[in-house]
């Protein structure tokens, strides 16, 4: 994978953890 992909990649992990936390308060 190119590196734009994994950032990409990662951002979409971030912001799906976010949200997640967000809902377990």
């Amino acid at each position: 994978m190119s590196k734009e992909k994994v950032a990409r990649f990662n951002k979409q992990q971030f912001v799906v953890g976010l949200k997640e936390t967000l809902k377990a308060f």
